[in-house]
């Protein structure tokens, strides 16, 4: 099909129609009963092509042959002004007027440019964002676009490289506000212009980023620009008449360059200047020796300005400078060099000065071997190279420990002991992956620090991301970098420079021009938009599982079983620790604190072979001792082993009609990952982090204090709006939350029995069954009245929690009011234990011992405990259950029970403030999970005590009947919404929140 105007062209394997308002016509009667293969539009007419040929038809009816051979697309390009076609795997073009004249279609030229393997699938004719109207060749590699009389190509990230791009009559690339979207055989790709700025022109030197003032420094060679980030256009200003190739700031955030020789500085964001300094470098007059430009600046941690300039290096501190140079006093800098790369302040505080090596050149007959030197307090000294050394470009302390180093053969990790090792010899998977992607990881300069733990490093090879140890390549970032794609694979996507500004932005400099890249804020958004959401959803849930961990192991008692298993790892791993430390120093990797370049290396203490032996024999102890734990306690095995990479397969373990919504805040959008046993992807909101958990915050606020003045409590702790009572308007807060939250995946949750909320920080407190979906009228309808939900503190619990098998036993545990200030709770017992016709006598006041407990929960299918639930969200390992004479049962004694014939234990009267982080209700599930408890039902606040019997009563009765913990809440939460009183008000039914497996039938 192909419409023009009000008509619609129909190709068929009969010839072509035209459906016009009168109806279908036929059109191009010649051409009937021939097979039409596409249509094209053209100006004033379309062109199709057959299996004899290409065809021209204006709108009067005539036609033109275009080939008389058949041909697999074709487009017309008004830029061109050419008719485009695909023949196999060659590109022609025509003009019209050479096709008047008969004359056929000539090869376009550079066409040895084009990306592909053994297929080119079809054209398209596309608006490419900073570039205009383009051709388009779709191939089985990626892409080729046709425009200043060459093909520049693009391949998409894909694995291995390849694609098959779904194209024919069909659109294969479309683009929407500044974005561009290709659709292939493996699914639906986008080159997001939209998110950068791009310009391409000059080389970019360096970039530096003022996060006070949120300026933007661009050295250009012959000119400084400022990008003013709080500019929402991001326009580039230049600041004066000034170039520079370097720059720095210093510790008041001034800025420093070098303009020539002359050492400037910057006041007031760029606009006030003055010369501190020049750093033109003594040199031999006769050989030239020592002549050269500034090639680095360094601002230490004591304020000294360095700078490296032709063989000379140059010391600022206070208005008085000094320079040093092989040729002007060999002993004080002996360098035996004529040219000095760049100066770095080690992790130690050492001054280095990396000198370049030119061992084929020789100076009055010293020849002139660089190396490293090292700043004594009056001169310079030489120093030993580390073994496997490389010339220094750039170095880079990402901790109090440690230093990321690049150089002209890769990277290295320098820590605070002295060790010095490349990523290549340490092994690293993660780095020689990057490596197997692209071996043009030299040239590493300084890098840029995006979140909290993440860095980006140039290189040859484009920009690197360093994230918690482990080196990926973001592959969207760099396919946008303003490079030279015909000789990417050379280098032509050197990246000079990497800053990133106080919005979350990147910028990145090459040869080619600026990159301006919207990052989104944040590491993760950076990951998520590259194709590394698996490795964010990792690391999330690892920090939530490493913070219980820390919480729990560290509160076991050393006595127990779980105790012991403990204390025998922790000291296996200590053991590993100083064994591998012993062995960290062989090969000369080691450089401490004055080494000089006279020391002779000791071999290594001790038999190597032997260490190392006896490291395998531990780390044997220690797999046999997980194994076994694995089988017999997978709770503590999960938190000892603590691997990310077990949840690349957990939706596995997700059966049919279950799915999961984990929520991932980020600084400038929020992720929803939405997962099936079939799919997963993630959905993007355009909603702050601020935003989004200042409102959370705000309803749970509003819900738990409605709640305590329904049950006769004033709230502590109360401030401002809420404490005097004036509330906002809760609905409309509700209903926010549900558009943020829950609408983006609502048609995908429309089939799904079972949905697992996972949250995080502020939206734990969220009671997601009151979200609204719509009011109309006096009629609200709530998520519960929808979905059957229940929360997850995390996926690694899902694993957990699905691995239990029903219990067999038939009895309940019912235990109420040890204390006497619960009065409600007497008779709450008394309705369950009916409901449940438990054999056990329920356990009421003085009865409700921690003995007892102790003795009959192993002993029930389920535990209902209607006391004080203690939840600390400041000290979550301090949370405890109140239970007679005043006994408390922590979290870590929860933790080390044994209740593996528990399905459900609920806490009908927890009491907790709302927190930051939603630890405290995390580790309570954890701890019931680690006791092999798959399911528990807490509550976010107190509430009334009539509406709790009343909830309790319906929950109960929904889940006698169908065994199915979500549904059973979900029904009895959908019955107090339909009551004509107070209870139906969201405070009173949605405070209780079911955590872990949804049934145990």
């Amino acid at each position: 099909l192909l419409t023009r105007g009000k008509d619609v062209l129909i190709a068929t394997a009969a010839g072509t129609r035209v459906a016009a308002l009168g109806g279908i016509t036929s059109w191009l009667p010649a051409f009937d009963h021939e097979r039409i293969r596409f249509l094209a539009p053209r100006e004033d007419g379309v062109l199709f092509g057959t299996d004899s040929g290409l065809y021209s038809a204006s709108a009067d009816g005539s036609v033109l042959v275009v080939t008389p051979w058949a041909v697999d697309d074709a487009l017309w390009s008004p830029s061109l002004g050419q008719v485009v076609v695909l023949r196999g795997t060659d590109v022609y073009g025509v003009r019209i007027e050479d096709m008047l004249d008969g004359v056929e279609p000539v090869l376009l030229p550079g066409q040895q440019n084009i990306l592909y393997t053994t297929q080119i699938y079809g054209l398209e004719l596309v608006e490419v964002p900073g570039v205009g109207e383009a051709v388009m060749v779709m191939t089985d590699q990626g892409l080729s676009f046709f425009r200043d009389s060459h093909f520049e190509s693009m391949s998409l990230p894909l694995e291995e490289q390849r694609l098959s791009l779904q194209v024919g009559p069909y659109a294969a690339v479309a683009s929407h506000e500044g974005d561009m979207y290709f659709l292939t055989r493996e699914g639906l790709y986008s080159y997001e212009r939209g998110h950068v700025k791009w310009e391409k022109s000059s080389r970019v030197f360096d970039i530096v980023a003022d996060q006070d003032l949120g300026l933007v420094y661009i050295a250009r060679g012959d000119k400084i620009e400022v990008v003013d980030e709080n500019d929402p256009n991001l326009e580039r200003r230049r600041s004066g008449l000034y170039g520079a190739q370097h720059l720095a700031l210093d510790h008041e955030g001034r800025l420093l360059a070098a303009d020539g020789h002359a050492i400037i500085r910057f006041d007031s964001g760029g606009e006030v200047v003055r010369e501190l300094f020049s750093a033109a470098p003594t040199f031999d007059p006769e050989a030239g020796y020592g002549r050269g430009p500034v090639r680095d600046i360094l601002v230490a941690s004591d304020g000294t300005v360095w700078v490296s300039s032709g063989g000379s290096v140059f010391r600022w501190s206070d208005g008085e400078f000094e320079e040093y140079s092989f040729f002007i006093d060999p002993e004080r800098f002996p360098s035996r060099t004529h040219m000095i790369s760049r100066v770095v302040e080690t992790i130690d505080d050492r001054v280095w000065v990396i000198a370049s090596d030119e061992g084929h050149l020789s100076h009055q007959g010293v020849v002139l071997k660089g190396g490293l030197l090292e700043w004594t307090g009056d001169g310079f000294r030489r120093i030993p190279e580390p073994s496997g050394y490389k010339m220094i470009t750039g170095y880079t302390e990402i901790d109090g420990d440690t230093a990321i180093v690049g150089s002209t053969g890769g990277f290295y990790r320098h820590t605070s002991d002295g060790a010095y090792q490349s990523f290549w010899g340490m092994g690293d998977s993660t780095y020689r992956r990057l490596r197997e992607r692209t071996s043009l990881l030299w040239l590493g300069r300084r890098g840029a620090k995006i979140g909290a733990v993440s860095w980006l490093f140039p290189s040859a090879g484009g920009v690197l991301l360093y994230h918690r140890g482990r080196w990926w390549y973001p592959e969207r970032l760099n396919q946008m970098l303003p490079d030279d794609q015909r000789i990417g694979q050379y280098g032509g996507r050197t990246v000079h420079a990497v800053a990133v500004g106080r919005q979350g932005r990147i910028y990145a400099g090459t040869d080619r021009g600026l990159l301006i890249y919207e990052a989104g804020g944040s590491a993760a958004s950076l990951m998520i938009h590259n194709g590394l959401e698996e490795e964010v959803i990792a690391n999330v849930e690892a920090d939530h599982l490493q913070q219980q961990r820390e919480m729990l192991l560290d509160e076991v008692r050393l006595d127990s079983e779980s105790g012991k298993a403990v204390a025998r790892l922790r000291q296996l791993e200590a053991e590993m620790r100083e064994l591998r430390s012993a062995l960290s120093g062989d090969g000369g990797n080691a450089l401490a604190a004055g080494d000089s370049e006279e020391r002779i290396e000791e071999t290594p203490s001790g038999d190597s072979e032997s260490v190392r032996e006896e490291l395998r024999r531990i780390e044997r102890t220690q797999q046999r001792l997980l194994n076994r734990l694995e089988n017999e306690h997978f709770g503590l095995f999960q938190l000892l082993k603590l691997d990310p990479r077990e949840l690349r397969a957990f939706h596995d373990e997700l059966e049919d009609g279950q799915a999961v919504v984990q929520y991932l805040p980020t600084p400038k959008k929020l992720f929803i990952h939405l997962v099936t046993r079939d799919a997963k992807e993630i959905r993007e909101v355009a909603v702050a982090e601020e935003e989004l958990y200042g409102r959370a915050s705000q309803v749970a606020a509003q819900l738990a204090t409605i709640a305590y003045r329904m049950a006769g409590i004033e709230p502590r702790g109360m401030t401002g709006s809420l404490a005097d009572g004036v509330l906002p308007d809760l609905h409309a807060e509700l209903l926010w939350l549900y558009d943020k939250l829950l609408r983006p995946v609502e048609r995908d949750l429309s089939e799904v029995e079972h949905v697992f909320v996972v949250p995080i920080g502020a939206l734990t407190y969220v009671p997601f069954p009151a979200l609204i979906r719509s009011i109309s009228g006096h009629t609200v309808e709530y998520a519960a009245e929808r979905i059957a939900m229940g929360v997850l503190p995390s996926l690694f619990h899902l694993q957990l929690v699905l691995r239990h098998r029903g219990s067999y036993l038939d009895d309940s545990l019912i235990l109420g009011d040890p204390d006497g200030s619960l009065e409600g709770a007497r008779e709450e017992v008394k309705e369950v234990a009916d409901q449940l016709a438990t054999t056990i006598a329920p356990l009421v006041g003085s009865e409700a011992t921690v003995d007892k407990f102790l003795e009959l929960a192993p002993e029930s299918r389920i535990v209902h405990l209607a006391t004080h639930g203690v939840l600390n969200h400041q000290l979550p390992q301090e949370s405890y259950l109140l239970l007679a004479d005043g006994e408390r049962l922590r979290v870590a004694d929860i933790a080390v029970l044994d209740l593996e014939e528990t399905d459900l234990v609920v806490m009908s009267a927890c009491e907790t403030g709302i927190g930051r982080d939603g630890l405290e209700y995390a580790t309570l599930a954890r701890a019931f999970a680690h006791a092999r408890v798959p399911t528990v039902v807490a509550s976010l606040w107190a509430v009334n005590d009539p509406a709790t019997r009343q909830l309790m009563s319906l929950f109960y009765r929904n889940f006698v009947d169908s065994g199915d913990v979500f549904k059973a809440m979900a029904g009895a939460q959908r019955a107090m919404i339909g009551r004509d009183d107070a209870w139906s008000h969201p405070a009173a039914w949605s405070g209780f929140v079911v955590f872990g497996k949804p049934n145990h039938l």
